[in-house]
């Protein structure tokens, strides 16, 4: 049940630096070809949450304009499509069980990415000021949601969170 999650400061502030870990690897270790697994699964977390709360903010709380719908948003679904090949591309050449492999983006790939971690950024941020009692919440339920489908999992419907966020906010 997640009304019952403790929200902590630490709680939110590790959370907060699993997110700027996730861009500032977009920033230094994406574009010189360094990624391990865990840095990509950080930025990975973070493209989710930004999903989750995006979701959140523009169909629940309302605080995502139509102009960031339509100006953003699109160059963010683009950022999770460079994500999610950059991603499947280190899976299968071994990056969860081997950890010297390096997980290597495409120059369009990189730029993209990048784009997208900055957008997630801003979501992941405004998201803590709109609502930090939800931020936890969200998170959690995300990774609980995507645990066990599959690695590099990005793609899902919009439609099948909203019912579960309306939950997670009311209660089990």
């Amino acid at each position: 049940c997640y009304s019952m999650i403790v929200l902590s400061q630490e709680k939110i502030e590790e959370i907060k630096n699993l997110f700027l870990g996730a861009e500032m690897t977009a920033e230094i270790k994406l574009v010189r070809g360094m990624c391990t697994y865990d840095d990509v699964a950080c930025m990975r977390d973070t493209m989710n949450f930004c999903s989750w709360a995006s979701v959140y903010l523009y169909n629940i709380a309302k605080t995502l304009s139509d102009d960031w719908i339509n100006e953003s948003y699109p160059r963010f679904c683009e950022a999770q499509q460079a994500f999610h090949t950059f991603y499947r591309r280190g899976i299968e050449a071994g990056g969860i069980d081997d950890p010297n492999v390096r997980f290597v983006a495409t120059g369009d790939e990189s730029v993209k990415i990048r784009d997208g971690m900055m957008i997630a950024a801003d979501v992941c941020q405004q998201m803590l000021d709109t609502s930090p009692k939800h931020f936890i919440r969200l998170y959690n339920a995300m990774k609980d949601y995507l645990h066990g489908r599959g690695p590099g999992r990005l793609e899902y419907d919009s439609r099948d969170i909203v019912p579960k966020i309306k939950r997670i906010l009311h209660g089990c």
